[in-house]
């Protein structure tokens, strides 16, 4: 039996880190977490992570390496709030979205293919990457998440979870 139950466990984590994110179902919320893309390291720009240094700042948000072009999901069940431009006078947008746990998720550097008003479930196509590099030469490929709770709080988007109760 212990071996049995050894095997169902390793099957378990392989097919967790072969999936694009992981659903976590506490009192009916869903909520998704990206875990199949890596946090971007320090480049030129400097470094990815949430509260990462940027000089006089830090940064409140966290940069999920991705393609140009790549397929980009909602991490989060909820509604579109609105559909912005991320620089004044550039192509470079963003998807904000709102959790019934009013929590804020802002995901910069989309091509989006929802519209604002429109539910979506965690997981669904909400664009597509854009090419960040045409405006930071050199810098390496992202799309970035912030969050904010009701209080209008920074969250870190790798504790989601917590915020989808």
């Amino acid at each position: 039996m212990r071996f049995d139950h050894a095997l169902a466990s390793i099957a378990l984590s392989i097919s967790t880190l072969t999936q694009s994110f992981t659903a976590s179902a506490e009192n009916g919320a869903r909520c998704f977490i990206l875990e199949s893309h890596q946090v971007r390291a320090l480049d030129a720009y400097g470094a990815g992570g949430f509260n990462a240094s940027r000089g006089s700042r830090v940064h409140q948000g966290l940069d999920y390496l991705f393609d140009p072009g790549e397929i980009v999901t909602s991490p989060v069940s909820g509604t579109v709030l609105r559909i912005g431009v991320v620089y004044l006078g550039t192509e470079f947008k963003l998807v904000e979205i709102e959790t019934k746990e009013q929590l804020k998720l802002r995901i910069l550097y989309v091509e989006p293919s929802v519209e604002s008003g429109q539910s979506i479930e965690a997981g669904q196509l909400i664009g597509r990457a854009q090419n960040i590099g045409l405006r930071y030469p050199g810098i390496t490929p992202h799309v970035h998440i912030d969050a904010t709770d009701k209080f209008g709080v920074r969250v870190d988007p790798r504790n989601l979870r917590s915020y989808c109760r």
